[in-house]
């Protein structure tokens, strides 16, 4: 009520906030990822939010393997197009700020290149991306455990 949400528009945007808690640390970022998501649900592309999976799957993201992107659950947004059929976390303020008002950008892809910080790297391309997951890959190496 306070943000102004419409009853019927209440459901999609916890679902959106449930998303973005789970996968953005900081309110800046958490803005620019519900930027992306709505960047990739314009163009119909999946979501591919490892959160989600693992929610749906009842296990740690740090868990997941490849393997379990080939579930049929849901929840598994590598395989589904569109949002989950619920929120998979309970979305702070923050998160619902995050989706009525996002950081307007291109981005349509993000990780984690800490994990001990939740520095995010940002990017609109595929190679982009990619390069941003090598340095993911990188701290991972040099963080074992």
């Amino acid at each position: 009520d306070a943000a102004g949400v419409p009853p019927e528009q209440r459901q999609t945007v916890l679902i959106k906030a449930s998303l973005v808690e789970r996968e953005g640390r900081s309110a800046e970022d958490r803005a620019k990822i519900a930027q992306a998501i709505e960047n990739r649900l314009g163009r119909e592309m999946k979501l591919d939010i490892d959160a989600s999976l693992a929610y749906g799957l009842g296990k740690p993201g740090t868990g997941l393997t490849n393997a379990d992107k080939e579930s049929d659950s849901p929840f598994n947004l590598y395989r589904v197009t569109g949002l989950p059929p619920s929120p998979i976390a309970s979305p702070g303020e923050e998160s619902i700020t995050a989706v009525l008002n996002p950081t307007p950008g291109d981005w349509l892809f993000w990780v984690a290149i800490n994990l001990d910080t939740g520095e995010t790297l940002f990017a609109n391309n595929l190679a982009d991306h990619d390069a941003n997951v090598l340095k993911l890959r990188e701290w991972q190496a040099a963080n074992p455990g």
